[in-house]
């Protein structure tokens, strides 16, 4: 009696909300990926050795290693990009010059993006570029510092430098005697924090503000060391089985916000 008292208060959105997460769990483990034939595929063609794949129920092609687990399989969403893949494996980079500290390749394929290497370490320091005039002002702005503004005093120059780009974008003062602020997210602050610095050494100097005072800017790469913080390289390419998990999570999150939304609703019905 009490078992069926118990089941007789579990409402239908309550039922369906335990099921969904239920779901939640077996979907974020992959099990839907058995179901609905993630892993079903057909050769398509065999390129300079490797064999490439189609799989049908998510509509990428993936890229055969003998010695790696079907999950591990790189992946491009045609057949175009994988054989350029294939050729980046295979063919070394073109050397296309030597930049500033750095020395700029180009993949041996058919899309020839351009990317630079630190050549002491041997690693990618930036990503892929289709236009080598672009990678180049990229460098500059994210590895140096540019002038912005310098402001010209009596007693010496204030300069604004800028480096960076997006998010990790941020300006500071240098004073006459090589001495240098805080960083700061924007211009205006730094311009803020300039005239400061430029207030307080004249009234030590017992200078005018307005006397002898110009500003000229500059927005030219300033000669310098490059910056040790920068473009992280990324994780190899995206496999198989990489996109399954971003499946898996998106699935799972889905199931698992509508079920706890139907017991909530189920709790505040119960509660009225």
């Amino acid at each position: 009696m009490n078992l069926q008292s118990n089941l007789s208060q579990i409402s239908t959105k309550q039922a369906l909300g335990y099921f969904l997460l239920v779901l939640t769990i077996f979907s974020y483990m992959g099990g839907l990926a058995w179901i609905s034939a993630y892993w079903d595929h057909n050769q398509i063609e065999e390129y300079r050795g490797y064999e490439i794949y189609f799989f049908p129920e998510i509509n990428v092609y993936g890229i055969a290693i003998n010695e790696l687990d079907i999950t591990d399989w790189s992946f491009n969403t045609g057949m175009p990009g994988c054989r350029n893949m294939i050729d980046t494996w295979l063919d070394d980079p073109i050397h296309i010059s030597d930049y500033r500290d750095y020395v700029i390749y180009q993949q041996p394929n058919d899309y020839g993006f351009y990317y630079a290497v630190d050549p002491e370490t041997g690693e990618q320091i930036t990503t892929t570029w289709n236009n080598l005039e672009d990678l180049q002002d990229y460098i500059d702005q994210v590895y140096y510092p540019y002038v912005v503004l310098t402001k010209h005093r009596d007693f010496g120059d204030y300069v604004i430098y800028r480096q960076g780009q997006n998010a990790e974008l941020r300006y500071w003062v240098e004073s006459p005697d090589g001495g240098l602020s805080q960083l700061y997210r924007t211009f205006d602050d730094a311009n803020d924090a300039a005239d400061e610095i430029i207030r307080l050494d004249e009234l030590v100097a017992g200078s005018n503000l307005d006397n002898g005072s110009t500003n000229s800017g500059a927005i030219e790469p300033d000669v310098g060391s490059p910056i040790e913080d920068g473009y992280e390289v990324p994780e190899d390419i995206d496999t198989i089985g990489d996109r399954l998990r971003q499946r898996s999570i998106l699935i799972s999150s889905v199931f698992g916000v509508i079920g706890v939304g139907l017991i909530a609703i189920d709790a505040g019905e119960r509660r009225r």
